[in-house]
């Protein structure tokens, strides 16, 4: 790598009489000039670590960020609103029987595969991941949030089907700590740091380069820098 003191000079390419090769050999060097910004060995020297008061205050000024919502596990019960107003009567009926068995002491799982149409009713209607407050549409969130543990929704009309909800699992919202996140906050402002840098680099060895890039050229870049980061 050169020194500060003695960087690279591209001289601006206005000569019409220069051949087809000594033009390509021109954009060549233009490419390997520009390409020097993207190592990281140009600008990881020149980042300094990460105090801890840095981060600290990161996090004190964006612990809203920093907050796990609330999340459920559940159970599901699908049942199809049909296809005409006979099958909404019908089926309407059997989403009614379905919560009626529940409340009456049924078991979950079992009335999930005997009355479920979607694809967990093989499980017993077990929802396997965590659902978190805001995953939903407001009209099945409300409801299911506002559950406790081994409730059971009635019957909610939506869209094309009857869903029946129970919570089987419940976690509260919950502030991460400083703790917690310290390396990942000192990891996050060291990339920030490093693009800003980055870019300061490049605006000002373009500007110092004083040369024209081609629209082939910045497109060979583009392409060299997004292989590089796969």
């Amino acid at each position: 790598m050169e020194s500060r003191s003695q960087k690279p000079r591209l001289e601006q390419y206005t000569d019409d009489t220069q051949s087809d090769d000594d033009a390509h050999r021109m954009e060549d060097l233009k490419q390997q000039y520009l390409s020097q910004i993207y190592h990281q060995e140009m600008v990881d020297g020149q980042i300094e670590d990460i105090s801890d008061e840095d981060a600290k205050q990161f996090f004190d000024e964006n612990k809203e960020r920093f907050v796990i919502p609330a999340s459920v596990k559940v159970g599901m019960i699908w049942i199809s609103k049909g296809q005409s107003e006979s099958y909404l009567v019908k089926y309407k009926a059997l989403a009614d029987e379905a919560y009626n068995a529940l409340i009456n002491g049924a078991e979950f799982t079992e009335i999930a595969k005997q009355y479920s149409q979607d694809y967990y009713a093989s499980t017993g209607g077990v929802v396997p991941q965590w659902i978190y407050e805001g995953d939903l549409l407001p009209e099945l969130n409300d409801i299911v949030f506002s559950l406790e543990v081994d409730g059971v929704s009635a019957p909610i009309e939506f869209q094309d089907g009857y869903y029946i909800f129970k919570v089987n699992e419940k976690e509260e919202s919950k502030q991460q700590s400083y703790e917690e996140l310290e390396a990942a906050i000192k990891s996050h402002l060291k990339d920030e740091a490093h693009i800003e840098l980055e870019t300061q680099l490049e605006e000002k060895m373009l500007s110092e380069a004083n040369f024209v890039l081609y629209q082939r050229t910045i497109k060979t870049l583009l392409d060299e820098t997004t292989k590089s980061s796969v």
